[in-house]
């Protein structure tokens, strides 16, 4: 599977899945293996290219308004969140998260204690 090669793969810097239908199941296995990836520096589910590395980490601010991310997008983002000690800002409005989209973020929100502000207006 894709997401146990993500796994080992040390050369990979950018994966475009966009148009493939992943699915919730496929994110989270996709999002569990970008965790211990330490060569994917951007992904893209829907339309928009996720920043990787910078979602793990070593940014104080993301900035995500009007790219048209979808629930797929929230679930990786929700996960590389988990380990993520330097966010303090995330802007996620007007994009099309959803419910499904919104519970993945809250449980990267149990256990991210840097994150202090999100802004999910409109989705």
């Amino acid at each position: 599977h894709l997401a146990g090669a993500l796994r080992v793969n040390a050369s990979l810097t950018s994966l475009s899945l966009w148009g493939n239908e992943i699915g919730p199941r496929g994110a989270e296995h996709l999002a569990g293996a970008l965790r211990v990836n330490a060569s994917v520096t951007s992904i893209t589910v829907s339309s928009f290219p996720l920043p990787v590395q910078q979602l793990k980490g070593g940014v104080e601010v993301l900035n995500f308004s009007n790219e048209q991310l979808t629930k797929l997008d929230a679930i990786i983002i929700g996960s590389l969140l988990e380990g993520n000690a330097s966010l303090t800002s995330l802007n996620l409005r007007w994009n099309k998260i959803g419910p499904g989209g919104a519970e993945h973020l809250a449980g990267a929100l149990r256990v991210n204690a840097s994150l202090r502000v999100i802004n999910a207006l409109h989705n």
